[in-house]
Parts: structure tokens; C-alpha cells; sequence
């Protein structure tokens, strides 16, 4: 068949108020820098509802396998997510980027049904800023489809010069401090240029994470993909993993910064998703269950475990990031 399988699964325990959580960065001091902070994050972020790639927009099949969330963009910002996994795609649209999952195999929706942009997640994410200011929301962008890098790049570009935008736009790579940033949307690049030569300053579309590896399965923990201008990132992205093996590489991690591994001021990325077996919702129930654990709560108490991107993040699990941070 050339429609996609439509595969029906329940959602994991959606808790989608938390009066706090609009507005928890807002009990942080200014001086804190941002990479100290431990930041509820989600991965592959568009994707609570998508379909196969190019359908038109009045069919509405869902494609469940390919789902990671279960909260629409400004639902995760409600429940305290302060990070999105944005992957682009300029195939269909060379100006304004869909929102995707894997290369061509789903495009992400609004709760309308209509398609997901890049635009879009700029607006959403510039209205919860506006009521929010206390906040501040990371958006590590990548492509990621057959479309050209350069559309993605000049599309982010056009963004960064639209002041509509609260986009962070520093001198330098250095991380800022918290204060640096409320109200702002903080880029992390995924993405190379190719042939774009962008017209904002390339500090402007925040510190080079293009092409950090896939091997993480590899090492234990995690690994430093960047160094430049003081600014420090180490990643743990093992995501060819079970769920038992992939809480051994999570808190690892969490060792790594507490022995000094990895070095105070560092961002982290803490990935809690796995794709052994393929089912993602069950990988992701099992992580949840274990995340969300007295001994797990226990065992992270006081520590950093950096920006934690999670599949079908809610209320409950982005309280247990946000409301534990480093003693």
C-alpha cells in the first residue's frame, strides 16, 4: 500500500498544567549561566502529530511510529520545556522550512492539522516570551530532508534579521548568563551554511553543532563536541540502545559532571531517547517510569544533568528537570 501504516497507540499520562511552570526560570538568579541550568528539553519536538511527507493538508492520517511527542509546540512550553530539537526541511517550501521527521518519511502538523514550519515555532515560541519574559527557550536547529541546506540556513537568517523575533544576537560564542537572555530565543546551529553566505553575524546563529557524530552507542556517557570562546559542549546522544543501557549512559553523564568530568559552565545535552526496539512510545513509557522513580530522583538530587531532551515530555517529567537543579 502506498499510504503509511496508521498506528494507534495511547498516550503516556498527559499533564498539561502547571501554574509554575510558565514561569519557573523567573526563580533563577540573572547571573547563572545558561549551560548550568538543568533545562527540560524535548526531542524531535514538531512531531505530536505527523503524516506522510507532501500529503496534502486535508488528509489528517497520523503516522504513530514516527511520533516522539504528545504535546503540541506551545503546550511543551506551558509544562516548563525550555529547549526544542527542531529538524527543517526547504523541500516543499524554500523560504519558510516544514518542521520534519527523518529524511522525507513525515511532516509535523499544527493542532489545526495544517503543516508545521519554522515560522511557526519562531511565532509560538515569541508569544509565550511575550507573556513569559522571564523565560528564555533554546532552539537547537538542524536539517535534516532532501531540500537544500542553504534554504534552511538563509530561512534562520531571515528570521535573525526580522525584529519581530527575540532572538539572542551576542558578539562572541560565549555562554550567557540567564539574565543575558530572558525574553530571548537562544540558537544553537545544527546546520551547516554550505554555499549560504549569511548576512547576520554567524555568532547570531549561536555555537556550531553540525555533524557531532552518531557513534555514542560506543562510549560510555558523554563526549565534548565543542570548544570556542570559553563555551564548552558535551553531548550523550546513544540512542542505538535499550532502555536499561540508555539509563547507564544517562547517568554516567550525570558522574561525568559531578567528578568535574565535565567542567562547571558546560552545556550538556542529555538525550533520554532510544530506538531498540523501534517502538518509541514504549521506550519512552520505560524511561519515564524509570526517570520518575524515588531512586532515579534519588540518585540525580542536587546534580547537574544539563539540558534533558526527552520523547513524549509533559508537566510531570519537565517538573522533575526543572525543579531539581545543581546544589
Amino acid at each position: 500500500s502506498s499510504k503509511p501504516a496508521n498506528w494507534q497507540v495511547d498516550v503516556i499520562n498527559v499533564e498539561k498544567q502547571n501554574a509554575k511552570a510558565v514561569k519557573w526560570m523567573s526563580e533563577l538568579p540573572d547571573q547563572i549561566l545558561l549551560s548550568d541550568i538543568n533545562i527540560p528539553a524535548s526531542h524531535d519536538t514538531g512531531t505530536a502529530w505527523t503524516t506522510a511527507y507532501g500529503l496534502d493538508l486535508s488528509d489528517k492520517e497520523s503516522i504513530s511510529i514516527s511520533k516522539c511527542q504528545q504535546l503540541f509546540v506551545e503546550e511543551q512550553l506551558n509544562v516548563g520545556v525550555r529547549a526544542f530539537d527542531v529538524r527543517a526541511d526547504s523541500f516543499i517550501d524554500h523560504d519558510d522550512p516544514d518542521i520534519v521527521h527523518g529524511s522525507q518519511i513525515a511532516q509535523c502538523r499544527k493542532q489545526d492539522y495544517s503543516k508545521l514550519s519554522l515560522k511557526d515555532v519562531f511565532q509560538k515560541t515569541t508569544d509565550f516570551l511575550k507573556a513569559n519574559p522571564s523565560e528564555t527557550v533554546i532552539f537547537k536547529i538542524n536539517h535534516q530532508g532532501s531540500g537544500k541546506v542553504e534554504d534552511v540556513a538563509k530561512s534562520v537568517d531571515n528570521f535573525i534579521q526580522n525584529k519581530d523575533f527575540p532572538i539572542y544576537k551576542p558578539d562572541t560564542f560565549a555562554v550567557p548568563s540567564l539574565g543575558q537572555v530572558r525574553g530571548k530565543i537562544v540558537l544553537m546551529r545544527g546546520f551547516s551554511f554550505g554555499s549560504y553566505k549569511p548576512v547576520s553575524k554567524t555568532s547570531y546563529f549561536g555555537i556550531d553543532m553540525a555533524g557531532w557524530g552518531g557513534d555514542y552507542d560506543k562510549i560510555p556517557g558523554a563526549r565534548q563536541i565543542y570548544d570556542n570562546d570559553g563555551c564548552k559542549v558535551w553531548v550523550q546522544d546513544a540512542y542505538t540502545v535499550n532502555t536499561t543501557e540508555k539509563r547507564s549512559h544517562f547517568e554516567k553523564t550525570i558522574e561525568q559532571a559531578a567528578s568535574g568530568e565535565i567542567p562547571e559552565g558546560a552545556y550538556i545535552l542529555n538525550f533520554t531517547s532510544c530506538t531498540n526496539p523501534t517502538v518509541i512510545i514504549n521506550n519512552a513509557r520505560n524511561m519515564t517510569s524509570w526517570f520518575l522513580s524515588r531512586n532515579a530522583r534519588a540518585y540525580r538530587e542536587g546534580k547537574r544533568v544539563g539540558i534533558v531532551l526527552m520523547d513524549y515530555i509533559d508537566a510531570k517529567m519537565a517538573l522533575a528537570i526543572y525543579s531539581n537543579q545543581p546544589a
